[in-house]
């Protein structure tokens, strides 16, 4: 490890050599916007899914866990591919974008039609949200320099975990307080949950149009480049399949 030189370290300086850097202090403030956005709604798609719904624990834990998981790991590598090629921002807005059809399926989803709403809030879900996972590492690594850096990752910690003891707190009041309070359209009734559904959609929307625009980043490409390599990547790969030297 580098040795540390210049005077001995003082408690605040974990607090105030991070908060002097202006980029690093916008990525903060994106650290805190993205825990409250998934925090609004997160720790109520079990009990959605549960109490509202009434699919059982095994179907609740299938479309919550076990398919994002398995789709966040099977994209990994393309969105650690895309995220050379074009920055960060780009994967972390169409991410953000695509993270927006989770809360809308669980919306339109019923105790007795739920599956494909859910597997496709699923699939979507852990498979394009995933290049916000990648990109927040590569921006973790770009915006932290080598020395000191663990100030800058406690500093980043403290944000989002603010950002997720905030979200639930307030949507859970919320969902207590509007408990009694139904809502019918086209023939459906929506309740709490639904609420906290429809909170959910319109935060990520101001997340991704408000707060990731400012992010300290530097990107390659555009939003509208990724999405052409994406919409291109299965010809690259049949071409690439079809056309080897050797035949």
């Amino acid at each position: 490890m580098v040795q540390h030189e210049g005077p001995p370290w003082q408690f605040r300086n974990v607090v105030s050599q991070p908060l002097s850097s202006p980029p690093f202090r916008r990525y903060l403030i994106y650290a805190f916007s993205e825990a409250f956005m998934f925090g609004i709604a997160g720790p109520f798609f079990w009990l959605m899914a549960l109490e509202e719904l009434k699919i059982g624990s095994f179907w609740s834990n299938f479309y919550i866990m076990m398919v994002p998981m398995i789709a966040t790991a099977i994209t990994l590598p393309l969105w650690g591919s895309a995220c050379d090629r074009f920055g960060s921002r780009p994967l972390v807005s169409l991410g953000t974008l695509a993270s927006t059809v989770w809360p809308l399926c669980w919306l339109l989803a019923t105790s007795s039609h739920f599956h494909t709403a859910l597997a496709v809030s699923a699939i979507i879900g852990g498979g394009v949200g995933a290049a916000i996972f990648v990109a927040d590492m590569n921006m973790l690594l770009s915006l932290t320099p080598r020395l000191n850096r663990s100030a800058f990752i406690a500093m980043l910690s403290v944000a989002s975990a603010l950002g997720w003891v905030i979200a639930p707190t307030v949507s859970g009041a919320l969902a207590e307080a509007l408990r009694d309070t139904h809502v019918v359209l086209a023939g459906r009734t929506f309740g709490s949950f639904h609420y906290l559904m429809a909170m959910s959609l319109v935060v990520r929307l101001l997340h991704v149009f408000i707060i990731v625009p400012r992010l300290p980043d530097s990107p390659s490409g555009t939003t509208g480049s990724l999405v052409r390599y994406l919409l291109s990547w299965p010809l690259r790969r049949l071409s690439a399949l079809l056309w080897r030297p050797e035949y």
